[in-house]
Parts: C-alpha cells; structure tokens; sequence
C-alpha cells in the first residue's frame, strides 16, 4: 500500500519509534506503556503548566487546588492521555499554545519582544501543523486575529507565521514528503463533510422534487449519487463524503455551491437537519441513537469498546482489515497486535475499571457527558465574559472557539476529536476567574504611556 500523509505522516514516525522499542525489547507492551508514560508525563506538565498560569494572573490558590484534584481523578483526562493516537498529542501540546496566545494577548503583544517566546510560537505552531491536519489553519486563524489585536511586536507575530507557514507548505509537505515518497491526503474530500450530508439527505428524502439539471450537477460532483443516498447516516459523514469526485473544474464547483445555496431555500428542512444531527452530541446530554445498531453518543468514551477480549476487540480488528484495502486479513492483524493484547490478569483488572467507568455514566450521564463539557460549560464562561464586558476575554477564547468548530463541521463527534477541548478547559476556567483581560490591557497601555514620556 502506498505511504499516503491523509493522516499526518510526523505521527505515523513517531508512534513506529515506539512501536520498534517494542519490537527491540521483545514485546509491543512496552510500546504501548512507554508511549502512555511519555504522554501521561507530558500532559500532566501541560495541565499543570495551565492551572500555574491561573495563579501567575491572580486568580485564588484554591482554584489550583481544585483544578488539580479534579484534573487527577477525572477519568476522562487520565484515559485520553494514555491513549495512543494524534489528537492526544495535539490535545497537550495546543493547550501550552493556547496559554501563550492569552499570554500574549495580555501583555497586548510586548510578550513577542522576547526571544523565547517567539521561539516558543515557532515551535509550538510547527509541532501543531505536523501533528494534525487542521493545525495550520487554526495557527493562521489566531496569528492573524492576534497580529490584529494587539498593539506591540507586530512585525514579530508575523514573523512567526510566517516562518510556520513556509516550513510546512515548503519545507515539509513540498520537498520532505515527496523525497521520502509520501503521497498527500485526500485533504479535499475531508473538507467535504458537511456538504455531503446535506447532499445526502437530499437525495434521500427529496429526490422526487429534483430536476434532471439537479441530478446533472450532482452526477459531476459525486460519484454514483443514489448510493450516495443509501450510504448516509446521521451519525457521520465518512461514507457520503466518500463518493466526492476528485479533480472536479472549478467551475463545477462554483455551480455545487450555488446549488447549495438555493436548497437554503428549495429544501430547508433537508439542510439544517444534516449537520445538526451529525453535531447532536455537542447539544444533547445523553444519547442513545438507534441507526444500523445502538450507539450511544454523548459520553466522553466510546461506549461500545469497553470490555475488550485478550485477544483484541474483534470489531476493531476488522475495521482495520478493512482499512487495509484486502492486504491484511483479520489473522494477520492480530499477529501483528499479539504483542499488545492484554493478559487474563490485565483483562480482569481493566473490566473492573471499565465496570465502575459504566457505572459512573450510567447512574450520572452528565458528568461524563460531551455537550456539558465542550458547550455548556464554555457558553457559561461566554455569558459571564460578556456580563463583565471583558471583550478581550472574549477574545483569549478563540482558540477554544476554533477547535470547537472543527467539531462542527468534522465528520463525527468523536472522543479522541474533543481532546484539545477538553485539555483547555482549566485554562477557560482561568478567564472566569482571572481579573477582567481588557483592565489588564488597559493598565498595560497606561504603562507604556507613561514611560513614553
């Protein structure tokens, strides 16, 4: 199978490094136990790193206590930091990127007149654009806002984008990965998700009220779109979005989008009901779907993954036969995994965690649940920012605002996408409890006045 970058290729190394320690010491747990090491040791500094923070800009000692403790014994940030996959990473190392740009919008930029932090954004920013896709974009996005915002170190803001711009659109993906054979993602059937559920739908449930110039532009756009049509699920965009034609004219797709824009008009109900469904779990508390088997959505892990055999949680095991394309059977993965699978021993004590794990969601569901945790809780810290009129507190939020919109249009809820959300959550926390930010930058521009003069 060809070596492709449609998941970011720094990952795959990094996880084979561990995955041949592992190798080399005789047994893939230790790929796996140095891996939750090395990732638990480094989320626990960037959680602490942030709840510091709350103390460096006056907020009560308390909350640190408390935000330690609960941080801790939490399941949620223990089980995702353990967990082997990019978004962990990302999760981490965003939060340390998320300080600094609040940090820096603090101080109204004069943070950037230091070396280190501009070596600290340059950083942080390449580490985020080879860890996950969207990275760079949501690198751009607060840069540009932050260039726009603050009144100090302009030049050096830019630079810093600059300098993470040009090593990854040049130095990474067009000379590294070609050189190494790497193939790209299909980037632009990811970006695909939503208007293919729409599409869908559509297609699904008015295909009676489409005209033969509709059913044209959509034979051009997608491939075979009445299969298209039997493919959608609610829940996720990963089958429809499948079926988008790659190589399309431009104005071809012009023409799709302003289709797009008359079924605002022609099928309203079709349009807005595809992506909401597909977010439901960032709204509802708890849900229980009912859609080619019962999944439940809402909580923060994946329900149905729990209890895991020793030899492997067969319906993973065939996914990834799946994914192979036809190169591996289900045999095969499993002799490459054996190494990773748990023993009696291990599997009776992680089905008692998981035992209690099921308890805690079911007896109470809003603890552990994804809408509480990734919007009711940040719509809370809105509201009070906005009470306060503390519109630069507002805006030290949009990094969480940008990673929440991934969610929204991203393929399907899943935990593993929450990650980052869920890791800058003390840091949010920090903002509703902090002194107001624009007083802060008010004070700050007094300062810098008066030693003007």
């Amino acid at each position: 199978m060809q070596a492709n970058n449609h998941h970011p290729w720094f990952d795959t190394m990094l996880f084979g490094v561990f995955w041949n320690i592992g190798n080399c010491l005789g047994s893939n747990w230790w790929s796996v136990g140095l891996w939750a090491a090395f990732q638990s040791i480094a989320t626990a500094l960037a959680l602490s790193t942030s709840i510091w923070y709350a103390r460096y800009v006056g907020v009560k000692s308390h909350y640190a206590w408390i935000a330690s403790v609960f941080v801790g014994v939490m399941p949620i940030y223990p089980t995702l930091a353990q967990t082997m996959a990019k978004d962990m990473i990302f999760g981490w190392l965003w939060v340390l990127y998320a300080l600094l740009y609040i940090e820096t919008l603090r101080t109204r930029g004069a943070l950037l007149n230091r070396r280190w932090a501009i070596a600290a954004w340059i950083g942080l920013g390449i580490c985020l654009a080879l860890t996950k896709k969207t990275g760079i974009y949501l690198i751009i996005a607060t840069g540009i806002l932050s260039i726009c915002v603050n009144r100090f170190a302009r030049l050096q803001q830019l630079s810093t984008l600059v300098a993470i711009a040009l090593f990854y659109y040049v130095i990474w993906s067009a000379i590294v990965l070609p050189s190494w054979n790497i193939e790209p993602g299909n980037d632009e059937q990811e970006m695909q998700s939503i208007p293919s559920q729409q599409t869908a739908l559509i297609l699904r449930s008015k295909a009676a009220n489409l005209t033969e110039a509709d059913w044209a532009l959509l034979n051009e756009v997608y491939d075979d779109p009445e299969l298209m049509a039997a493919d959608y699920n609610p829940l996720r965009s990963d089958e429809t979005k499948q079926h988008y034609r790659q190589g399309i004219p431009v104005s071809t797709k012009l023409t799709y989008l302003a289709w797009m824009a008359q079924c605002v008009v022609r099928f309203p109900d079709a349009f807005f009901a595809a992506p909401l469904a597909t977010c439901y779990p960032l709204f509802g508390i708890d849900s229980w779907v009912e859609f080619r088997g019962k999944e439940r959505l809402g909580v923060m892990f994946i329900y149905e993954y729990t209890g895991v055999a020793p030899d492997g949680n067969e319906r993973i095991i065939q996914q990834w036969s799946d994914w192979s394309s036809g190169l591996s059977t289900p045999e095969e993965v499993k002799e490459v995994l054996k190494g990773a699978f748990r023993t009696p021993e291990q599997q009776r004590l992680t089905d008692t965690a998981d035992g209690v794990y099921l308890a805690l969601a079911d007896c109470l569901p809003i603890l552990l649940s994804k809408a509480l945790w990734l919007t009711w809780i940040p719509a809370f810290i809105v509201a009070y920012l906005l009470r306060k009129k503390d519109i630069c507190g507002l805006l030290a939020l949009a990094p969480h605002a940008l990673v929440y919109a991934t969610l929204i249009i991203g393929p399907i809820v899943l935990t593993r996408y929450c990650t980052a959300t869920i890791y800058s959550l003390p840091l949010m926390l920090t903002l509703l409890l902090a002194p107001s930010l624009t007083q802060t930058r008010k004070r700050q521009n007094l300062t810098a006045r008066a030693r003007q003069y």
